[in-house]
């Protein structure tokens, strides 16, 4: 198949989109002239005329005559937020990330004057009366925002097909879905050097492999990369698991238990351990606190609530999930606009605390850490 290059004028016309939908360019304001964008993107004016020409024809901006270019008073947005029953049961109660990004949801479309409604289903057969809504009109906004993938891969398929707008938080699959997601290896890796900078120079996995393009193999795979790319040892059973499958957001005892008897085999035999999964870590603080070692530096990928304060450092890898939030709402402005771009990368902050206290915190919007 042959892939045709994107033409100067197309990349000015998906900036100049970006920037309306973002409201840079205010609904009623005097866009540029043609001459002024023709410097600021450095290309020719007719090239410029070409630009503004298609946005008039799209609806995005409207030419008064005598008096210049204006940014075209846009239909009000109205956006569906598809979610779990949140009342229906414990195993439905939304978790933090998801209240924080619900919170980052809504504060954007209420600065962007978006209207929203909720979608709660939890099962096939209200997934099909969604969807039965929509071909009918009677479910008629503008765009589709997914807190998750999994358990909607149907709906989420038939969007696909029926060319919906949509998004989905974070979604890992392999299939080509829209998606705003964490770039986790360059996180990992980035905090790996973190910890490698703290002197250390072996450090072991807790944690499972998991199946691939989940959430635990994309962590393994990063950490593997991340030895072996910044030189830690690997002289050592640096590889804590087989005790983890089916924890959930909880530790069950039986399982704290075989955590600290995999520690206590092998924690002579390292100075530092990512802790894969969110649940494990106040086990592991609470265990090294307790025994008086907490020269072991601890990392961990996530916004984790720790209920004792760690006595020694700890690195994680933490995401601002209300700005996670408002990028999702971003990302359907755009498609929206005709951005064919499907994955978006959401950058992350790495955080220090050393003795319960944050000592440093760098970030870079650009998708890596500084």
């Amino acid at each position: 198949m042959m892939i045709r290059n994107i033409t100067k004028s197309e990349q000015i016309m998906t900036e100049l989109k970006r920037l309306i939908s973002e409201g840079s360019y205010k609904s009623g304001d005097k866009f540029p002239s043609e001459n002024a964008l023709a410097g600021q993107f450095h290309t020719t004016q007719l090239t410029m005329n070409k630009v503004t020409s298609q946005l008039v024809a799209e609806g995005l901006l409207i030419r008064k005559q005598g008096v210049g270019t204006f940014i075209q008073k846009q239909k009000k947005l109205s956006f569906d937020i598809i979610v779990e029953n949140m009342y229906d049961n414990e195993a439905t109660k939304l978790e933090d990330s998801q209240v924080e990004i619900l919170q980052g949801i809504l504060k954007s479309c209420n600065e962007k004057d978006i209207s929203f409604n909720f979608l709660p289903f939890y099962n096939d057969e209200k997934t099909e009366s969604i969807l039965a809504g929509i071909k009918s009109g009677e479910i008629a906004s503008d765009g589709h925002i997914f807190l998750k993938s999994q358990g909607y891969e149907s709906l989420i398929g038939n969007f696909e097909k029926e060319n919906i707008n949509y998004v989905i938080f974070d979604y890992l699959g392999e299939k080509h879905y829209n998606t705003v997601v964490k770039e986790r290896k360059k996180y990992i890796i980035s905090a790996m050097e973190a910890v490698k900078s703290l002197g250390v120079n072996k450090i072991a996995f807790l944690g499972e492999e998991g199946k691939e393009n989940t959430y635990d193999s994309i962590k393994y795979n990063s950490f593997i990369e991340g030895v072996d790319k910044l030189g830690f040892k690997k002289d050592f059973n640096y590889k804590l698991t087989g005790f983890d499958k089916g924890t959930g957001r909880d530790i069950k005892p039986e399982v704290a238990k075989k955590i600290i008897s995999e520690l206590e085999k092998s924690i002579s035999s390292f100075q530092a351990v990512f802790i894969e999964r969110n649940p494990q870590v106040n086990t592991v603080v609470e265990y090294l606190n307790k025994i008086d070692r907490t020269d072991i530096v601890l990392m961990v990928f996530g916004n984790v609530r720790i209920r004792t304060r760690y006595k020694g450092s700890l690195l994680m890898v933490q995401s601002d999930y209300t700005g996670f939030g408002k990028e999702l709402v971003s990302f359907l402005e755009r498609r929206i606009n005709g951005d064919v771009n499907k994955k978006v990368l959401f950058p992350c902050e790495l955080a220090l605390y050393q003795n319960g206290n944050l000592t440093s915190m760098q970030k870079n919007k650009e998708g890596g850490l500084l």
